[in-house]
Order: C-alpha cells, then sequence, then structure tokens
C-alpha cells in the first residue's frame, strides 16, 4: 500500500460504502509537502522572518502563513472552502495542504472549481494534488496491511 501512494486516483477499496458497512481508513486528497518547502516558500514571500531567525511558534506560524497565502493565491480567499494542514503517513511528504478526504468526497463547487485546482498547481510549480494515507489511523485495527519497512 504505501509503495504505491501517493495515488492520482482513490483505489476503489478505500471508498467507504455504508449500505455494506465498509468504513476503510482515512485517506486524504491534497498536495504533499516537506515542512522546510512551505517555510521557505514564506520566507521568499516575506510571510515570515528567515528561518534562522524562528522558534517553534514561529515555524508554525510561517507553515499556517504558507496555507493561507495558497489559499489566496487560488482564489478560495472569501469562499467558505479552505484547505487546511493534515499529517499523512508517508515517506514522501510531512503535510498535506489537504482539500478532502475519502469520506467527504463532495467537491464544494463552486469555491473549487476546475480553475481554482490549475491556479494552485501553477502556484506550486506543477505540483498536482493525489491521495495520501491519513496518519491518524490504526490500519492495524482498520485494516490488516504490511507496510514495507514498518512492523505492525
Amino acid at each position: 500500500m504505501e509503495e504505491h501512494e501517493p495515488w492520482l486516483k482513490l483505489p476503489l477499496p478505500y471508498i467507504p460504502h455504508s449500505d455494506y458497512r465498509h468504513e476503510p481508513p482515512k485517506i486524504i486528497f491534497g498536495f504533499g509537502f516537506r515542512w522546510s518547502e512551505l517555510i521557505e516558500f514564506a520566507v521568499e514571500r516575506e510571510l515570515s522572518p528567515p528561518r534562522k531567525e524562528l522558534d517553534s511558534s514561529g515555524l508554525l506560524s510561517a507553515l499556517i502563513a504558507a496555507i493561507e497565502c495558497l489559499n489566496k493565491d487560488c482564489g478560495l480567499d472569501g469562499t467558505d472552502f479552505k484547505m487546511h494542514i493534515h499529517k499523512p503517513f508517508s515517506r514522501s511528504a510531512d503535510v498535506v495542504s489537504m482539500l478532502w478526504d475519502n469520506y467527504t468526497m463532495d467537491i464544494p463547487f463552486p469555491d473549487l472549481s476546475l480553475p481554482a485546482i490549475k491556479r494552485m498547481v501553477e502556484t506550486w510549480k506543477g505540483r498536482r494534488p493525489v491521495w495520501w494515507i491519513s496518519e491518524n489511523i490504526d490500519l492495524r485495527k482498520d485494516y490488516r496491511i504490511h507496510f514495507y519497512g514498518y512492523t505492525m
């Protein structure tokens, strides 16, 4: 499972279905980043002081400012829809700027439209939103899944 994430399309077994009491683990859809990328973005946009001047609360403020700037740059400022930070269970991203998850798959139109997603991709230099495994699940309990390099 982990070897193949992030996915562009969510595999069918991860879509919940209430008729069958099928409740898969939470999978999130959004843009994956390393912490350092978001902090560098905040510093470049002058949303934050230089990194060496930041303490732990300053780092958190820089991360939040970067996500708020992305919301604004993508035309989501002033709408009811906002991206927020979510921690993935991944080796390729530290944080995901989440759009939605497999339990809330209703796309919030008109706030989040194809032009808004295109602006997001342009803002983040061609990076596309994809599906990630959420960190706040217990896969031992939810699903018996083997993760390469992890023992469960």
